[in-house]
Formats: structure tokens, sequence, C-alpha cells
């Protein structure tokens, strides 16, 4: 009995060392009036390859909702600009700066057997929406926790609690269900569009490293030069 007591409490006290919520601080932010923006434009160079079209055969339910086969490419390309490339500031920003953390969810859906946004960023901390927009059984997986939303509606709420980039989500009963987060202290990140472009708007004066992430490609980083309320070119470039 004594021994049960005791990893009882044992399993407690590992259970309450873990993080219970977000941490208490005050915001320390930028001075407006001399903020700035790095900009630019993540392009491609090389051949692309055809889309890829996954069967679904094995799954009448997504056979269903995306038609018999669904798009899973990796590689979106329109006239040399590169679609989700997720860009931020990884070196350089005073640590002398706390940001509030975002009362909005960050919201991923599963949408016709697909992660939507399949490259997307948040905040640590900020609240996670996992919601399932599918009458049909789907599963988020990240190396920290997995939840199962058996149907069209149903949600679940999860947050990270330190910075990540990036962070893997997969659904363990659609092989081809990918997806990934970039988990940051601070709000100077971007996901490119259909045009590539980017841009991380208030950013205080500084010299920074800033990187381009793609799932494939890998990554690639720029040093830029912020002046007081200036702005600042970091054109990337991936070739294949």
């Amino acid at each position: 009995m004594r021994r049960l007591l005791l990893a009882a409490a044992l399993a407690a006290a590992a259970c309450d060392s873990k993080p219970k919520g977000p941490p208490v601080f005050t915001p320390v932010l930028p001075d407006p009036a001399t903020v700035g923006a790095v900009r630019g434009v993540v392009r491609y160079e090389g051949a692309v390859p055809a889309p890829k079209l996954e069967p679904m055969g094995g799954s009448p339910e997504c056979a269903t909702l995306a038609e018999g086969k669904v798009s899973t490419s990796d590689l979106l390309v329109k006239d040399g600009r590169l679609k989700n490339a997720f860009v931020y500031v990884k070196q350089g920003l005073d640590p002398k700066y706390k940001f509030p953390i975002p009362g909005d969810e960050h919201v991923i859906t599963n949408e016709k057997c697909l992660y939507v946004p399949r490259v997307s960023g948040c905040r640590a901390w900020q609240k996670i929406k996992m919601l399932n927009q599918d009458p049909a059984q789907h599963n988020f997986r990240s190396a920290e926790w997995s939840r199962t939303l058996s149907g069209k509606g149903q949600f679940a709420i999860v947050s990270f609690d330190k910075p990540a980039v990036m962070v893997a989500l997969k659904c363990d009963l659609h092989s081809w269900m990918i997806g990934h987060v970039g988990v940051l202290d601070h709000p100077y990140f971007a996901v490119t569009g259909e045009d590539g472009a980017f841009e991380l708007k208030g950013l205080p004066p500084g010299e920074y490293v800033v990187e381009a992430w793609h799932e494939t490609l890998g990554t690639q980083t720029a040093t830029v030069k912020l002046e007081p309320s200036g702005a600042a070119e970091a054109p990337f470039t991936f070739k294949r």
C-alpha cells in the first residue's frame, strides 16, 4: 500500500511540474513611431512536378467528399512564385520585447480530407482550434498529443508552450493528410500565398536574420538591416 501511495504521489508531482497555463508577464512593445517592415517574394526556379492525386479507394467517405481523388501536392508554384513558404524573424529581435498572447483562436480544419491550411503559423500558448468540417472521422496528431474527431462540427482546443519551427501534423486514419504549424514567441511571421509575397510589419529597427521554410525545399536565410520607420527587402529563391 505504501508503495502504491508513493507512486501516486510521485505521479501527481510529475503532473504538477508541467505548466498549467500561459505565463504571466507585462508586455513590452516596440515604439510604434520607429517600427518598419521587412518585405519580399519567395520564388522557385526549376521544373514543377505534376500535381499529386491521391486515390481514395481505401477510404469511401473521403472518396465521396473529394470526388474520387484529392490533390496532395507539396510544391505549389504559380508564375515562379512559391506558395506555403513560412517566413519569420529567426534572429535579431531584442529579448526585452514581450508580446501579448493573442486572444483569438488559430483554426485548422479537416476539409474534404485535407488539413486547411496546410501550412500556418501561430503563437506559443495561443489556443489552436482543431475543427472537423467533414462527416467523417479524422485525427490530429503531433509529437506531443493526439486528438480524434469523430464527425462534422467536432473540435478540440490545444496549444504549444514553446516556439517550434515547424510542428508536423498528421492524420493516423488518412496517411496523405499532412500539415505544418510554425509556433513563435513573437508576431513576426507570415505564410506566402499564390503570389509568393510576405510582409513582416511592426518590426523595431535593427539587424535581423529572416528565414524562409518550405516543407520539401528546406530553408534559406537572409540578413537585413531595418532603419527606424524604414522598409527592407528579403528576397528568397529556391531551386531544385
